[in-house]
């Protein structure tokens, strides 16, 4: 698997990842046609376009975040957001002048590290229900992310990306799921930060370390594509534009072994590390998002934005349709990791 990064000095340089289990299953399906899929177009990039993925999908409105009694209340009304944490301890609405809605203000206390561990709590995080009917087989996020002005990056700490089935993090197996977060590490360094099945890691796997530095005191647009391989194939592809810049392009990738498994929406998750506290913030400080949007493939279906309480009873959105029968996206979801 090569895996393309463009450094900051404008320069391609492959790097390449062979993990065994990887290897296998390219060896697997050599002497297999794998059945096409409406992904199978947009594992290529249109000759001579570097364009951010956006343009290639529906267009999506970033999702509607509305002022409420509480953060915690507008943030689960706009993204119908299940698996919910540190948001009402650690984040706060903002607005800004160049957003046309609130921003949400994450903080991370001094000495935090990830949720799951003994130190304070820092950073927050949720699963949105928000946005994919079924759950498809391409999908494009997009966002704004701003760090404060002197932010102090430390060892590295996690960022919003998609995730599929089960959504493993926190050194879970990805054998019903997957998870493409994104990662800060030292001084600004950015990857793509991957819960894929037979990774070969007990984490998750580091892709395209140090292809950008992320900027401080200043807006960025982060956009993020993931083309789903086919069962039994190793032909997933994931991308990252970081301010409109292809900086990330990674082919190759086994996101999932069985159909049922698809993309289903955003994994939203900051915190510095790690558990341990070599990871932790060396002081209070923030970090603030915006302007999500999640655009499906051309002729998927999308939500909008709501209060998910008036979801019609039986609807399917988002997940429903891959779960086994008698479970639901909010039981399967409910578990808090890190």
């Amino acid at each position: 698997m090569a895996i393309r990064a463009t450094f900051s000095d404008g320069f391609m340089r492959p790097r390449f990842l062979c993990i065994a289990a990887l290897c296998v299953a390219l060896a697997a399906c050599s002497g297999a046609g794998p059945e096409l899929t409406a992904a199978a177009d947009r594992r290529s990039l249109p000759d001579g376009s570097r364009s951010a993925c956006g343009g290639r999908y529906e267009r999506a409105a970033p999702v509607e975040v509305r002022p409420a009694a509480t953060p915690l209340e507008s943030i689960r009304r706009a993204f119908r957001a299940l698996r919910v944490w540190g948001v009402a301890e650690n984040v706060r609405l903002v607005a800004e002048a160049a957003h046309p809605q609130p921003a949400l203000a994450v903080r991370y206390p001094e000495g935090s590290v990830a949720p799951s561990s003994a130190a304070p709590k820092g950073g927050a995080g949720f699963v949105s229900s928000s946005g994919l009917e079924g759950g498809v087989e391409a999908a494009c996020l997009s966002y704004r992310l701003r760090f404060a002005e002197g932010f102090a990056f430390a060892r590295g700490g996690k960022l919003p990306g998609l995730f599929g089935g089960d959504g493993p993090v926190g050194g879970a197996a990805a054998d019903a799921g997957f998870s493409t977060r994104l990662m800060w590490r030292e001084g600004g360094q950015g990857e793509l930060y991957a819960y894929l099945p037979d990774r070969g890691v007990a984490h998750g796997l580091s892709l395209g370390r140090g292809a950008w530095r992320f900027p401080v005191g200043r807006w960025v647009e982060v956009e993020q594509e993931i083309v789903l391989n086919d069962p039994g194939a190793a032909n997933g592809v994931a991308r990252v534009w970081i301010g409109g810049e292809l900086r990330l392009e990674a082919p190759g990738l086994v996101f999932r072994h069985a159909a049922d498994v698809r993309i289903e929406g955003l994994m939203f998750s900051t915190f510095f590390g790690g558990r341990d506290p070599a990871w932790a913030s060396p002081r209070d400080q923030e970090a603030l998002f915006a302007d999500f949007a999640i655009h499906p493939p051309e002729g998927g279906r999308w939500h909008e934005a709501g209060d998910v309480r008036a979801v019609p009873t039986g609807s399917r959105s988002l997940v429903t349709s891959a779960l086994p029968k008698g479970t639901s996206f909010a039981s399967r979801h409910s578990r808090q990791r890190s």
